[in-house]
């Protein structure tokens, strides 16, 4: 029982998230939560007003004395990252028992729109679109030295307004794979605990292996199976015990052939997965080659990348808000138990500064403090 136990405290991990009803409240002075959007093992999402310019929001939260500090991570990575298809960091602070990210408010998640597509064709064409910008937005991750760990449906959203671009979302579980300054490489080593979702984890996160780039990639094959198929052939397990069906998965994913596991759809599928399964720990994926597929695919088809999406109403470029609450993020940090990479990035670039700063200033004083 005691083994049985420990196992799986190996793959489960939850903390209690705030409800609804007890952040009812308006958050920093003006963002007022208005329903639950989301939730995770680790804090919950909601839309928010901001009742002074009357814009809607999404504000995630996480409670204060949590021992995790998924939302410190996030904030630290959101503000690393900054840039094409990454959400905007409107605010970040302590608000009574919570930690508090408000972030631009995002479109629908790509499973969602795509669902509505009953048309094979277009949904075809949505879907090598989708994986060619998650691919660019994943190298660009991947430069900036971070890896992701999260890849799934649900973290993958359109713009708002511009529903053209998709956006990566939710960078709770990611970690620097390189040092930024050396450009040491983590070392090959056993996790204590397995972080991510079962359906779309790499086969070597679920044997509790240190994630790399090849990690990152593994899992969009299998997120892009699901989007094509609506299913993998681990979904149906069920009526079993967490561990039993974590067990399952891994089993499935160990034995199943990419010949099976792509059975029917594009050969270019099935390259797709054999590149990225073949790939060494340390290397660095050929992205170009990987996009090149799913232009292949289109090119099969006699369709381009045109941005065309099924669900596009508009044809606007994206909304940039650059404000970023200067005063929020520095009263927040004395409430922080421990100094997070986050915290010294701010303290180093704000500590002769008295007044509210854009991102624009940010990067520029960060790249004279690294240059």
């Amino acid at each position: 029982m005691l083994k049985k136990e420990k196992e799986e405290n190996l793959i489960i991990q939850s903390v209690r998230v705030p409800q609804l009803k007890n952040v009812r409240k308006v958050i920093f002075k003006k963002y007022l939560p208005i329903k639950t959007l989301s939730k995770s093992q680790y804090s919950v999402v909601f839309l928010a007003k901001n009742i002074k310019d009357n814009n809607y929001v999404a504000v995630k939260m996480q409670g204060k004395n949590a021992k995790s500090s998924e939302l410190e991570k996030e904030t630290y990575y959101l503000y690393t990252l900054k840039g094409f298809g990454i959400p905007k960091i409107l605010s970040f602070g302590i608000f009574g028992n919570y930690k508090v990210l408000v972030e631009s408010l995002l479109g629908k998640t790509i499973d969602v729109l795509l669902k509505a597509n009953k048309n094979k064709k277009s949904r075809m064409k949505d879907i090598c679109m989708i994986a060619i910008q998650i691919i660019e937005r994943i190298e660009y991750i991947h430069n900036k030295n971070i890896i992701h760990q999260d890849i799934k449906p649900a973290n993958f959203l359109v713009g708002n307004p511009d529903d053209s671009v998709i956006y990566v979302i939710d960078y709770g579980m990611s970690k620097k794979y390189r040092s930024s300054v050396k450009g040491n490489h983590i070392i090959l080593s056993k996790k204590k605990k397995f972080r991510g979702t079962f359906n779309f984890s790499s086969i070597n996160c679920m044997k509790l292996y240190e994630e790399s780039r090849r990690d990152d990639l593994e899992s969009i094959g299998y997120m892009i199976i699901y989007l094509i198929t609506g299913k993998l052939p681990w979904s149906k397990i069920s009526n079993v015990s967490v561990l039993e069906r974590y067990k399952a998965i891994l089993n499935l994913k160990q034995n199943i052939s990419n010949q099976e596991l792509c059975k029917g759809l594009p050969f270019e599928i099935f390259h797709y997965m054999n590149y990225v399964k073949s790939l060494r720990f340390e290397e660095k994926p050929n992205y170009s080659y990987l996009r090149n597929l799913f232009l292949s695919i289109l090119q099969n088809m006699n369709e381009t990348n045109d941005l065309l999406f099924s669900w596009r109403k508009i044809k606007v470029k994206p909304v940039i808000d650059e404000k970023i609450h200067y005063f929020n993020i520095m009263a927040s940090l004395n409430g922080f138990r421990r100094k997070s990479p986050f915290t010294n990035i701010i303290q180093e670039l704000t500590k002769s500064s008295g007044h509210i700063k854009t991102y624009t200033d940010l990067n520029k004083d960060y790249l004279n403090t690294v240059n």
